[in-house]
């Protein structure tokens, strides 16, 4: 793999037990191979956290809530 490329794919592994895929691109949300959810943002910050996490680990808001969007 050259220079390049290394820059951008991150190693994150896919928390789908089924695909286990870790040649994602630096910054996905979800999995290119099975849509799984990889990260979460945090509305308050726009940090970006492990798709398993209750709070953002940048600024502390919950993640659990998700808020209304209004139109």
């Amino acid at each position: 793999m050259n220079a390049e490329t290394k820059k951008s794919t991150s190693d994150v592994l896919c928390p789908n037990s089924e695909c286990e895929y870790d040649h994602h691109l630096e910054g996905a949300n979800f999995c290119l191979l099975c849509g799984t959810l990889l990260t979460k943002k945090c509305e308050d910050c726009l940090s970006s956290n492990p798709q398993y996490a209750r709070t953002c680990y940048q600024c502390g808001t919950s993640l659990l809530e998700l808020r209304e969007v209004h139109n």
